[in-house]
This record gives structure tokens, C-alpha cells and sequence, in this order.
């Protein structure tokens, strides 16, 4: 798996293109986000809360 820093717009071209071709990507988005209404997403589970906690 490789970090790549980008932009917001660049990550979603990165999104479109591998749910086109059926690849996993892993994206860092928000929630609520469009995205997750335009593409089949799921969240990852992170047990020691990298990116924060909820709540």
C-alpha cells in the first residue's frame, strides 16, 4: 500500500477511476461526504483511533 499526499479533487479522480475498474483504494474522506452517496463505501475500523474519535 502506498500514502500518496494530494488534493481533494485528485483523491476523488483516484476514487472514480478504481471503483471504475473494481480496485480497492482506501481515501480519507469526511462524514457526511457526497461521496458516499455516488459510490458503494465503506468506513475501515480503527481500534486505536488514528483519526480521532467520534462523539
Amino acid at each position: 500500500m502506498h500514502l500518496i499526499a494530494s488534493s481533494s479533487p485528485a483523491m476523488l479522480t483516484a476514487l472514480q477511476r478504481a471503483y471504475q475498474q473494481h480496485k480497492p483504494i482506501v481515501v480519507t474522506l469526511w462524514s457526511p461526504h457526497w461521496a458516499f452517496t455516488k459510490y458503494k463505501l465503506k468506513y475501515l475500523s480503527d481500534p486505536q483511533h488514528v483519526f480521532g474519535q467520534s462523539g
